[in-house]
């Protein structure tokens, strides 16, 4: 029995990128430095690594039903980024957010393979 709640360094991270994305923008460094959470390199890696295949992410996550589910973009954008390219995978039964996007994974891979590599960087596939 997994719990309800998304874990929390994936919601700051959402916070940090969606952040970014505001305007005025805000510079990673000082949204990184002012987040509530404890292990800061941790939290960097993460948003480092889905700022830079974010074009990629942006066109998997349209391509899917996980907004129309009503998963926020930032922490789609996040979760489909670990889904897809993280080193851990994510466990189902922990999240029900977790078990939105692995029931749509064979959808988003299939929609990876159709993103033009020149949306972003070529070592992302």
């Amino acid at each position: 029995m997994g719990c309800s709640r998304t874990p929390k360094r994936y919601k700051v991270a959402a916070r940090i990128l969606d952040a970014m994305n505001q305007k005025p923008p805000q510079s990673m460094q000082s949204l990184l430095a002012s987040a509530k959470y404890p292990n800061k390199s941790q939290l960097a890696a993460l948003v480092i690594q889905v700022s830079q295949k974010l074009p990629i992410l942006e066109a998997v996550v349209a391509q899917s039903s996980l907004l129309e589910q009503g998963l926020p973009k930032p922490i789609a954008l996040v979760l489909v980024h670990e889904a897809l390219f993280g080193k851990r995978p994510l466990p189902p039964g922990a999240c029900l957010r977790f078990d939105q996007v692995l029931a749509c994974r064979p959808h988003l891979e299939k929609a990876l393979a159709a993103v033009p590599q020149t949306k972003g960087k070529a070592d992302c596939v």
